[in-house]
């Protein structure tokens, strides 16, 4: 209960996010935030599970998010810095 009622506050915050990505960002954002951590999130798997595209595509799309410490890379895994962030986003 509380914690949804801070990810209603927070609410506004994240979807100026959105302003800040790219297509396939935000796409590969809320992929993340649905499997919460994955390994390779370029593998064939992966990209077929949440269509996101090319591989190549995705990689550089990783990258940025990176760069904008949207997600991090910690012991061999790729997830959402921010938990109240992949929260929001898995109730899109």
């Amino acid at each position: 209960e509380v914690f949804n009622e801070i990810i209603l506050q927070e609410a506004p915050l994240y979807s100026s996010y959105q302003q800040l990505l790219t297509t396939l960002q935000g796409k590969l954002l809320r992929a993340l935030a649905r499997d919460e951590e994955i390994e390779i999130p370029y593998s064939q798997q992966f990209l077929n599970k949440h269509q996101l595209g090319a591989a190549s595509s995705v990689r550089r799309a990783l990258e940025m998010l990176k760069e904008k410490e949207f997600v991090i890379h910690y012991q061999q895994k790729y997830f959402i810095h921010d938990t109240l962030l992949m929260r929001w986003l898995q109730q899109l």
